[in-house]
């Protein structure tokens, strides 16, 4: 064996020997708890339980893939559920833009009703059937009504 050999089976020894080191637990005078690896003198002191071993590599990466695994669906579930608010917000903007545009015609058909003074509507073979003053009272209503309901 060489020199170095040596030196690091020294280090190694020590090393474990910290690691299987005693805890040692005492009050101080002022009531404050005081952890040592060695029994201070003219105190008390409680030697403290320690349980050690040696880290199971395997767990710990399995346990890693699994902590790795949960964190990506709880990831997936968070850009469905924002990809499902998206739709919902595009959906609503969808509405919005559909009550706006019903709105409007809503209007013109009203400004129509009220500025003309025969209304009419077209029959299939081209020719003009002009409303009588109930149907035309009527239309009026019923634009108004649009209006309301959908300018909002």
């Amino acid at each position: 064996m060489t020199t170095r050999h040596i030196l690091i089976a020294a280090a190694a020894l020590v090393i474990c020997a910290v690691a299987q080191a005693d805890v040692y637990r005492w009050l101080d005078a002022n009531g404050v708890v005081h952890y040592t690896d060695t029994p201070p003198e003219g105190v008390e002191s409680v030697l403290v339980p320690v349980e050690s071993r040696s880290t199971d590599r395997q767990a710990v990466a399995s346990q890693r893939k699994a902590t790795i695994g949960r964190e990506q669906a709880q990831m997936l579930i968070n850009q469905e559920a924002n990809a499902g608010a998206a739709d919902e917000q595009a959906l609503m903007a969808e509405r919005e833009a559909a009550r706006e545009k019903a709105c409007a015609d809503a209007q013109a058909r009203v400004f129509s009703y009220e500025h003309s003074h025969r209304l009419y509507r077209e029959l299939p073979n081209g020719e003009r059937e002009y409303f009588t003053d109930e149907e035309i009272t009527q239309a009026r209503e019923d634009a108004n009504k649009a209006v309301e309901k959908f300018c909002k």
